[in-house]
């Protein structure tokens, strides 16, 4: 393990007097446990001693496993922060799986929705937080949900989004299965543009194939 007590580090010993090629061993976690009480992301090298009798031979190998936490975790994709342009849709995506980046069984994200929260700052000093939206998992990708914010909808003046400054997205989900919940959140600032123009290019075509047409949005 990386964890120490001094400079000896604690230690299971299991003795087996002879086997026949193989040995299946096992150690509890509740074994480890006892000399680490918090394990996440702790290091566990098995270490294995194998002697020969008649020529009083003596092999070692070992292993290593890294313990992570069963809790899940959220998080946004892709950067952090990120960038948008004032007044074009903005697109983001967030993805549920567990501590070391395991996918969550089917049967836990079954019509399962997230919440997201934006929150809206002016260059001016002043801030509005937008209305909680439930958002659905991607039926393509088990696991992630996409969101689509559009800020013209929510300010019908272009000198109001000119004066956005940047946006703050929070992220909520809980599992009604084991009550656990997860919490993610995401900075994203506007672009900037000294004649206030801005270019976006998106694609609708999901799963884009070699020598298929493609489809752009300008």
């Amino acid at each position: 393990m990386n964890y120490r007590v001094g400079n000896i580090p604690p230690t299971i010993k299991q003795h087996y007097r002879l086997f026949h090629g193989t040995m299946n061993f096992k150690f509890s976690m509740r074994e480890f446990e006892k000399l680490i009480p918090q394990l996440d992301k702790s290091i566990i090298t098995v270490t294995a001693y194998v002697g020969e009798r008649y020529l009083n031979l003596i092999e070692e190998g070992y292993s290593q496993a890294m313990v992570f936490s069963s809790r899940i975790k959220l998080e946004f994709l892709g950067s952090s922060p990120q960038i948008f342009k004032p007044g074009m849709p903005y697109k983001v995506y967030v993805a549920v799986f567990y501590q070391d980046g395991s996918a969550l069984p089917p049967e836990r994200l079954i019509k399962k929705k997230i919440e997201v929260t934006p929150t809206v700052e002016f260059r001016n000093g002043g801030s509005r937080r937008l209305n909680t939206r439930s958002e659905k998992m991607s039926s393509l990708n088990p696991g992630i949900w996409e969101i689509d914010i559009d800020l013209q909808a929510e300010f019908p003046s272009k000198e109001t989004l000119r004066d956005i400054k940047m946006m703050t997205l929070e992220s909520y989900y809980r599992d009604e299965v084991t009550s656990e919940s997860a919490r993610a959140q995401l900075r994203v600032y506007a672009a900037y543009s000294s004649t206030n123009r801005f270019l976006q290019v998106t694609t609708s075509t999901r799963t884009p194939k070699v020598g298929e047409y493609i489809i752009f949005h300008v």
